[in-house]
């Protein structure tokens, strides 16, 4: 289990919380099982693949929303860590999206994109939880860097002279980080590199819902690991319902 004001104050501090344990190394291997079944898209979110098919020339490859709610067992982490993000949302979140993308290997870290610090702005006040799905051992295996406490900034606040958190680790680490601040993914340089993540944020839909043309998937695909309670159905009403 986890202390919900130990890691708030964490995540407040910082912008940025690792998760003390991880995801057992078997079940992420049927996580990933699952998802290599299916074909990949040429983006790091379908929406923005143009239609297109990933190839191997794809820098980015990404699965339909629906295939990472159906994989195993991250839905369901999903759903036991979901008060960290109700608290921190004021127990008005919503959880928005499931995803999962890989990054392919290059020599260099490419300007632009998810590979250069950025911000997100999916909603008013929202959060994500990652799971690294594959190791993580050292930065030039793509780790994700946080400008730490960054989620605090003032307008024009960049980059230079500030604390950086590298997130490593063994597939099934997981993290939760406040993305309006500033982060980025390392570019992997010897083998492709998976992240999945879970976002929740207070709008009904949030913006970039729309904007990545995400929809629900029926509740009957997940059969009895749809969740029995009215609050949690609500909650996760964008995604399952």
């Amino acid at each position: 289990m986890f202390n919900l004001d130990y890691t708030l104050n964490q995540l407040d501090r910082d912008g940025i919380y690792v998760i003390p344990e991880p995801i057992p190394p078997e079940k992420v291997m049927e996580f990933n099982s699952f998802l290599g079944a299916f074909d990949k898209w040429g983006s790091h979110v379908v929406a923005q693949s143009g239609g297109r098919l990933a190839t191997d020339e794809s820098v980015f490859a990404c699965w339909p929303m629906h295939v990472s709610i159906l994989a195993p067992h991250f839905f369901e982490k999903v759903l036991e860590l979901s008060p960290i993000a109700d608290a921190y949302l004021e127990w008005k979140s919503l959880l928005y999206s499931i995803n999962s993308f890989e990054t392919r290997p290059s020599p260099s870290n490419p300007v632009g994109g998810v590979n250069a610090f950025h911000r997100d702005g999916d909603d008013s006040k929202f959060i994500s939880l990652f799971m690294l799905s594959t190791h993580v051992f050292k930065p030039e295996d793509g780790s994700h860097e946080f400008v730490l406490g960054s989620h605090k900034d003032i307008p024009g606040m960049g980059v230079d002279g500030r604390e950086i958190k590298s997130v490593t680790g063994v597939a099934g680490t997981l993290f939760f980080a406040i993305t309006s601040g500033l982060h980025r993914g390392v570019r992997p340089m010897s083998h492709p590199r998976i992240l999945t993540w879970a976002r929740w944020g207070v709008s009904n839909p949030p913006s970039s819902y729309l904007h990545d043309q995400l929809k629900p998937i029926d509740s009957p695909m997940l059969g009895r690991r749809f969740p029995a309670d009215d609050r949690t159905r609500r909650m996760i009403h964008l995604i399952a319902k």
